[in-house]
């Protein structure tokens, strides 16, 4: 299910095919209900409902929607709000339905209380398919009350050819009532039957690129497919990230915030408003905290300003097996650690104090809260894992610890920088390659998200060095604001060494 933020816009960018809406009256914008019907649910006022003009309150798009009252009292009989298509002779769509392997029916929806009180769910039962045939979807939906969701189910198109009489499209009101609900008026709005395999954006005939099959508003409509921006997010556990595949246009400007539990948003590493240089382009995000709810919004701009939200998509919390280190110069070649302990964490803060005769208290000048200083202890268990992290101790980069558990005193992935570091044998054998490692460290902030993986030319000691002793990379702008000190003095200063 999508959850609809506010009043839905589909822009018709570029078209690439033919697109149909097969419901005849999918947004009620004729005032009417013609080629609804339903079952059981002849209530006083069910018809259609005007929004005077408030999009978003009672309708998603234009100025009508199908209100449905429903009463508790008959929630055991069956209860339909259906839609029917036109009859397959001679209809122009026929051929690209046949072609198709599914069909799907989608539909906004908006159940409100009208007597009662709930904090549960309503749940619903949502069908499509081939009347006259065995082809059908069907699926139980459960929605908020007071907001406006889309829905939807799929159903395969008959193989053999044999479409039968017609679609049908039904709301099935059978799976009872919230308790403490008396009555509903169940609002319904923007419908769609597509041959597709799942819900593309929604569009009737009144949309740019888009027209009517017959008479406007009470007629199946054809568009070309729109062009809509998005991101896709697929989990990729065995190397602890997630994969971020932008489809967009080259010269779009990307954006993607990464929310955390709910959180604040926290701009993506190398999707911070970066510019498309292809139609589609792959990037990662290796630092998702483990075990949280990861949402991730984004939008996307194109070169004449004009900016696409899409709507949230959600990744599942991930366990990576164990506490992960991994370097933000080379994310990619991460190291499964055990922790053993975590050490007092210190929250060191430089302070003068000045006595002052006669007074009690004195007078206190106090610097900037530290980020906490300390020392952890984990094991490794192969060579290989003892060569990676002495790769990463050489570079002297930003290291991120993702803890698999929340117990190390750290919200989340902590961003931190190694001192002093003992190696230690758990066996006297020679052979052994367990070592159990002592390491001193400094919690300090990310980089900026400006900076992509790896997080910048430069950024380490190690790649210092390997720079033929050419100093001058201290004096890059990004050094600056990450050293934060003398600046103005590098900048002047000779460049050699």
């Amino acid at each position: 299910m999508e959850r609809v933020l506010t009043t839905p816009l589909v822009d018709t960018l570029a078209a690439t095919g033919d697109r149909w809406n097969l419901c005849d009256n999918p947004s009620f914008e004729a005032g009417k209900f013609d080629g609804w019907f339903w079952q059981g649910t002849f209530q006083a006022g069910t018809g259609v409902v005007s929004s005077d003009g408030e999009v978003g309150d009672l309708t998603v798009f234009g100025d009508y929607a199908l209100a449905v009252n429903l009463e508790s009292k008959y929630a055991s009989e069956s209860l339909y709000t259906s839609f029917i298509s036109d009859t397959f002779d001679d209809q122009e769509w026929v051929a690209d339905l046949k072609a198709a392997s599914k069909i799907t029916y989608s539909v906004y929806v908006k159940p409100e209380i009208t007597d009662g009180a709930s904090t549960e769910m309503f749940e619903f039962t949502h069908l499509t398919g081939f009347h006259d045939t065995s082809a059908q979807g069907t699926t139980t939906q459960s929605v908020a009350f007071g907001e406006w969701t889309r829905v939807w189910v799929t159903c395969d198109v008959p193989a053999d050819g044999n479409l039968g009489n017609y679609i049908f499209a039904q709301l099935k009101f059978d799976q009872g009532f919230p308790s403490g609900v008396n009555k509903i008026r169940f609002l319904v709005d923007g419908a769609m039957v597509e041959p597709s395999e799942e819900p593309l954006p929604y569009f009737d005939g009144s949309f740019d690129g888009a027209e009517w099959i017959g008479t406007p508003h009470q007629s199946a409509s054809k568009s070309a497919t729109p062009f809509t921006p998005e991101v896709r997010v697929t989990a990729d556990e065995a190397n602890h990230r997630a994969l971020l595949l932008v489809v967009a246009k080259a010269g779009y400007t990307v954006e993607v915030v990464r929310e955390v539990n709910g959180g604040l948003p926290q701009i993506v590493r190398g999707l911070d408003k970066i510019v498309m240089e292809t139609d589609q382009q792959l990037f990662f995000d290796y630092e998702i905290p483990q075990g949280d709810q990861i949402t991730y919004i984004s939008v996307i701009t194109d070169p004449s300003g004009k900016e696409f939200r899409s709507p949230p998509t959600y990744l599942e919390p991930q366990d990576y097996g164990g506490d992960i280190v991994f370097p933000l110069n080379d994310p990619i070649n991460a190291l499964k650690i055990h922790i053993e302990k975590m050490s007092t964490l210190n929250w060191s803060v430089s302070q003068n104090v000045l006595k002052v005769w006669n007074r009690m208290d004195p007078i206190v000048v106090s610097g900037v809260r530290e980020l906490p200083s300390g020392s952890v202890t984990f094991v490794t268990f192969t060579d290989r894992d003892r060569q990676t992290f002495l790769k990463m101790m050489r570079d002297g980069g930003v290291i991120g610890l993702n803890p698999r558990k929340s117990d190390t005193g750290f919200d989340g992935i902590a961003y931190l920088s190694l001192g002093q570091v003992t190696e230690n044998r758990l066996v006297p054998r020679a052979s052994d390659p367990m070592r159990r490692w002592d390491a001193q460290i400094q919690q300090v902030t990310a980089p900026p998200a400006t900076w992509p993986y790896p997080a910048g030319f430069g950024e380490t000691w190690g790649e210092l060095e390997r720079t033929d002793d050419d100093w001058s990379l201290v004096s890059d702008e990004l050094w600056i604001d990450v050293l934060d000190f003398g600046g103005e003095e590098l900048m002047e200063s000779d460049t050699s060494v």
